[in-house]
């Protein structure tokens, strides 16, 4: 399945295949995420959206899951999430910071970081073994090794994410 661009990708779920946990969180004030995006807490225990477009993870930055729904655009406003626990698995297109890169069986087992593309889309970003927070379990079979934008299936590293893991 040849792409000329990244895919957004949206499968996530625990270790044993079962869906994540899920918890509701009050929503921060002027949210506008999708179904999808990466989340983090704010020092309220609000839910914001953990990073902007064309951004990459730093050392810091620790997700805390996916909204399972959309933003509600109000404050307070009850939020799903799917939360990225020890257990939690993502499958996400692999990248150059952005740009594009093929998968390749080298990648299993490395740790990397994550980048946000200009429309929104996360993905392993190869080009960052500094500020890793998950690690390559294996190519997703909906790709072969060696394709463009390939998918990998992926855990998080133990105190990656605000859940902890």
């Amino acid at each position: 399945m040849p792409t000329t661009a990244m895919e957004n990708v949206k499968i996530w779920y625990r270790a044993d295949g079962h869906a994540l946990e899920t918890r509701e969180y009050p929503e921060a004030p002027s949210q506008t995420f999708k179904r999808g995006a990466y989340l983090v807490l704010n020092g309220s225990g609000q839910v914001l959206l953990a990073k902007g477009a064309n951004t990459t993870y730093g050392s810091s930055d620790k997700p805390l899951g996916v909204a399972l729904s959309d933003s509600t655009g109000t404050t307070n406003g009850t939020i799903l999430a799917g939360v990225f626990d020890g257990q939690a698995r993502v499958v996400l297109p692999v990248s150059n910071a952005g740009a594009s890169i093929a998968t390749n069986q080298n990648q299993v087992g490395v740790s990397y970081g994550l980048h946000v593309n200009a429309s929104g889309y996360v993905s392993v970003n190869t080009n960052d073994t500094t500020n890793t927070k998950i690690v390559v379990e294996r190519i997703h079979p909906q790709y072969p090794a060696a394709e463009a934008w390939g998918w990998l299936e992926c855990k998080f590293i133990g105190g990656q994410t605000q859940f902890g893991s």
